[in-house]
């Protein structure tokens, strides 16, 4: 699997850098979503010449594009959603809600103070 500008592409057998949109992975497999056929042959390493492989699936770039956006805003949601519960909680009674991995607050009014 090669990379380039964030753009995966495998070489083929007939000579092409085959651009394709990768699904799930791990550290043993990479799920190719979009771009192969099935049976399709390639190159497990980098081949002979590969400047003289002409890109192939530019099609596929927009849908690339799509899903790293919809990624990206999945992390956002995450981190948002993180940080929106690792503060303390007011109830509707304007009690502490204790949040797991922290420490109750007591709010000192200012007559107090």
């Amino acid at each position: 699997m090669n990379t380039n500008d964030s753009i995966s592409y495998v070489y083929t057998l007939d000579g092409r850098k085959q651009i394709v949109v990768l699904g799930a992975s791990n550290e043993n497999n990479i799920v190719v979503d979009m771009g192969l056929n099935k049976g399709e042959k390639l190159y497990l390493s980098l081949p002979e010449n590969p400047d003289n492989f002409p890109f192939d699936g530019l099609e596929l770039i927009p849908e690339i594009e799509k899903r790293k956006a919809d990624n990206a805003k999945k992390i956002l949601e995450m981190n948002n959603l993180r940080q929106n519960h690792s503060r303390p909680r007011m109830d509707s009674a304007n009690q502490i809600r204790m949040v797991p991995g922290q420490m109750p607050v007591r709010q000192v009014p200012a007559s107090e103070n």
